[in-house]
């Protein structure tokens, strides 16, 4: 059975594919391109910094994932009981902390 990535990893995907088919339309309409293309720019790079953060963030709170998913081996000697109220708290703080940083852009 194939594994797919968690919900919120695809939302920020999703997200980030969506700005980056923006940013040409943006390009072509605007009259003078450099103001907007480089806040676009800037947009799309702090959008790609966001999601780098979330999916190292999420593999760390669930290293099993990053094994098994990526084979990335920083998370091999990890191991987290996502149940508990503690790892429920710390999961909730990314998403907070996610949601408010896609807020800024």
């Amino acid at each position: 059975m194939k594994h797919r990535p968690p919900r919120r990893l695809r939302i920020l995907s999703c997200l980030g594919l969506a700005l980056a088919l923006a940013l040409p339309a943006q390009q072509a309409s605007a009259a003078s391109a450099a103001a907007p293309v480089s806040a676009a720019v800037r947009g799309q790079q702090r959008l790609s910094a966001i999601a780098d953060g979330y999916q190292d963030a999420f593999y760390a709170l669930f290293p099993l994932n990053a094994t098994e998913n990526l084979g990335d081996p920083r998370y091999e000697a990890a191991f987290e009981i996502d149940i508990a109220p503690a790892h429920i708290e710390r999961q909730r703080a990314l998403y907070r902390r996610t949601l408010a940083a896609l807020k800024t852009i």
